[in-house]
């Protein structure tokens, strides 16, 4: 059986080398809309996190605030009490404080791409050549960098929801030991 070898391709070109062909803008495009994919995630993630966050703080409130009320209304008190209470009220307010990080977070979030940083690609003192440079631009390096940069912000926010998780458990485990204890 012999074989014509006239139609094989040569090393380096591949589709992938010939910047000329057509399925390579489709490629990048692909990717641009992957990296866009990924950015909604994030968002979706951060978003997921908060709503349940206050959430949870809500219903830590709620909790508390019902168990200090009519549990302890006619507790007896004593210095066991008081070393309990203060670390009810410790628990709480760390609960607070990692809510607050979590709804009102110092930490910056890229999830949409500036139009104006898109026109300076197109009218800047170098412009990208053509939309294919421009879109594998977004891919290579822009997309990527806001991945990145939001990844290290969520990493952050995903500490501060695990804290807040124990912190408002903790919360209601002294308090409902509290009112165990001394009712």
């Amino acid at each position: 059986m012999v074989r014509d070898m006239s139609s094989r391709q040569k090393p380096g070109d591949s589709w992938s080398a010939n910047r000329d062909h057509p399925d390579r803008a489709e490629w990048i495009e692909l990717a641009v809309e992957s990296g866009r994919a990924s950015l909604l995630a994030q968002r979706d993630e951060l978003s997921g996190m908060r709503t349940r966050a206050v959430a949870f703080g809500a219903l830590t409130i709620t909790a508390s605030a019902f168990l200090v009320g009519t549990g302890l209304a006619n507790a007896q008190r004593n210095a066991v009490f008081y070393i309990i209470a203060a670390l009810g009220t410790l628990a709480f307010a760390s609960m607070a404080f990692f809510l607050w990080r979590m709804v009102a977070p110092k930490h910056e979030f890229k999830f949409i791409l500036d139009p104006k940083a898109l026109v300076d690609w197109v009218e800047g003192a170098q412009p990208a050549p053509s939309l294919r440079v421009a879109m594998r631009k977004l891919a290579v390096d822009t997309i990527p960098g806001m991945l990145n940069q939001n990844e290290a912000s969520l990493n952050k926010i995903r500490g501060a929801y695990l804290k807040l998780l124990f912190s408002s458990i903790a919360t209601l485990a002294i308090w409902v030991a509290l009112v165990w204890i001394f009712t």
